[in-house]
């Protein structure tokens, strides 16, 4: 099978997967809109906190399916299930470290200068039901994680259809109260998540254990293991919550000039967020075919393999960000009336979907960086660049309003990306000298046998 064709075949049902995964937030933000601007304000509000999460109970994950594909791409199959049981048990320490941040809901709305009252009670209880529902979500991602490793991905299709379907139908009960449910309100929409991807984790352990015959051994964790596993993921997760972090300190920003532009900001954030799952199958992809042919020792089809996903993932998003600049105002529209809080969303689409290309080759990047193994890279450069936003938009903001803060992250966005591709064909550079070398060196040990 071709490189490029490898890459789409792990990539595409990641894709499909990506496109269903939007419908979570989608679904909470049209229900919870009915309820009025406040509960959605609230909603909101807690964007960037979810993403915070989602990140945090996939860094086992990451890390998970690096070591599952370089085992598969060795054709160590049965040491699949060990990194599995370790992966699981970091599972259960992940999601005792969210249970310690329940106490601390409140300093993320205080942090983010959402002004007091009613939008604060509601994000807190939501933000709250969140954190302490993320078990599934640990899980879940641990055991997808391990399925993607095996770059067999069509399974996981109807799993994650089955999560959705499951979130589309407790949500309204949950929120509203209908028939024996009770009324949680916005809670209500975390609760249903909760629900579906602990679902989700049974089904993806079933199949792991029933098709794919991984034997999880019933013994204690190898702590070399998860600590190497821990060390490969934690880069990719704390720069992506870096990033999140700043954009809490863009979220103040905002509220200083318009308190309804971080709302608005949500909702453009929801629609972008559909393209960005599918950049999630671009990510899989380099990092499970990469991952595959390091683990095969063999650094150049590595490289080729990393630079065939970053091409296709640019092109694959081009049709996104053209349907969402003409359409921006109906899409908009389907989420909210409020004319001020639609024109500052419209504005953001206008200004962040031409460049979403970009946001495809950083994902694509950052895969093939997981791939290799190497991902401090990722997080150095989140680091820099992310955390320069906050005074480029505090700059601007005075004189240009949101077009000032809009434009600060189109920028650097743009500069991230090439930064980090930079560096990626550095590191695929070095590691074909090492196995160059290592491939000299046992060359010169056989001819002196």
């Amino acid at each position: 099978m071709s490189t490029p064709k490898a890459v789409w075949y792990v990539g595409w049902p990641t894709t499909v997967i990506g496109l269903m995964r939007s419908a979570f937030p989608l679904t909470d933000t049209f229900w919870v809109g009915k309820l009025g601007v406040v509960e959605l304000n609230a909603l909101c509000s807690n964007a960037f906190a979810g993403w915070m999460l989602y990140l945090l109970c996939s860094v086992v994950a990451f890390g998970v399916q690096n070591k599952v594909s370089v085992k598969v791409g060795a054709e160590k199959y049965e040491d699949v299930g060990a990194v599995l049981r370790d992966g699981l048990f970091g599972a259960v320490l992940t999601y005792a470290f969210i249970a310690c941040l329940i106490p601390f809901a409140p300093a993320y709305t205080t942090t983010l200068g959402v002004e007091k009252g009613l939008t604060v009670t509601i994000a807190q209880e939501h933000l709250r039901a969140s954190l302490i529902g993320s078990v599934g979500l640990c899980f879940s991602n641990v055991l997808e994680g391990t399925l993607r490793g095996f770059g067999s991905m069509k399974p996981a299709i109807w799993v994650t259809a089955f999560m959705v379907l499951c979130n589309i139908v407790l949500d309204p009960l949950l929120i509203y109260g209908v028939g024996p449910f009770p009324r949680l309100g916005v809670a209500g929409a975390a609760v249903g998540t909760s629900i579906s991807t602990c679902v989700g984790a049974f089904m993806f352990h079933r199949i792991l254990v029933k098709r794919f015959e991984v034997k999880i051994p019933a013994t204690a964790p190898d702590t070399k293991m998860l600590k190497d596993i821990i060390a490969i993921g934690a880069p990719i997760a704390i720069a992506g919550i870096v990033f999140a972090l700043v954009y809490v300190g863009l979220g103040r920003i905002l509220t200083s000039i318009d308190p309804v532009s971080l709302t608005a900001m949500g909702l453009g954030q929801q629609f972008e967020n559909i393209p960005y799952t599918v950049t999630e199958a671009f990510r899989i992809g380099a990092s499970t075919i990469v991952g595959q042919w390091i683990g095969a020792r063999n650094a150049t089809r590595a490289r080729d393999a990393g630079w065939s996903a970053i091409r296709i993932s640019s092109a694959a998003l081009i049709p996104f960000g053209v349907f969402f600049v003409a359409f921006a105002p109906q899409c908009v529209a389907l989420l909210t009336q409020d004319p001020v809080v639609a024109g500052h969303a419209v504005s953001y689409m206008y200004w962040n979907f031409p460049i979403v290309s970009f946001m495809a080759l950083e994902c694509a990047v950052e895969g093939a960086f997981t791939g290799t193994g190497v991902t401090y890279p990722v997080l150095v450069i989140a680091i820099l660049l992310n955390f320069s936003r906050l005074p480029i938009a505090a700059a601007l903001a005075p004189a240009y309003g949101v077009a000032g803060v809009w434009f600060t992250i189109v920028a650097t966005q743009i500069a991230k990306t090439l930064l980090k591709t930079a560096w990626l064909r550095k590191t695929f550079n070095d590691l074909i000298d090492v196995e160059k070398s290592q491939l000299d060196l046992h060359r010169d040990d056989l001819a002196s046998a």
